[in-house]
């Protein structure tokens, strides 16, 4: 039994709590906020996103989230647009996210981008 117990004491932790994706991730034109809840929102130069948590992380870092995200155009939004469903995949290592956003509804996806915990993201909002 003190076998059992010790073994199970090296195992690794699994990795799929919030506190392993919160806070902000950043890289030049994309940057993503992760609340406490595990929502989470995306900025691009020309787009922005929406992901509804919590968010989790396979004992690898690996993920797919489900979510939104539109490309964006200059002037004020249209009554009645709703953001396309799209899905998020990447790996998280340390404070380095890989990230790619792929469109649910076209062929049409945006990255890889590689995001770092902490770092200020550089948009530049379409005009």
């Amino acid at each position: 039994m003190l076998l059992i117990g010790a073994l199970g004491a090296c195992s690794p932790e699994p990795r799929g709590g919030a506190e392993a994706v919160d806070g902000s991730w950043g890289a030049k034109g994309i940057g993503l906020i992760v609340d406490p809840d595990g929502n989470a929102r995306v900025e691009l130069d020309c787009a922005h996103g929406r992901l509804d948590g919590p968010l989790s992380l396979g004992n690898d870092g690996a993920f797919v989230w489900n979510g939104t995200f539109a490309f964006e155009r200059p002037g004020p939004a249209r009554s009645g647009d709703r953001d396309p469903v799209a899905r998020y995949r990447g790996r998280i290592e340390g404070d380095a996210m890989t990230l790619r956003i792929e469109s649910t509804s076209s062929d049409r996806s945006q990255g890889p981008f590689v995001l770092t915990r902490g770092l200020a993201p550089r948009i530049r909002k379409c005009s």
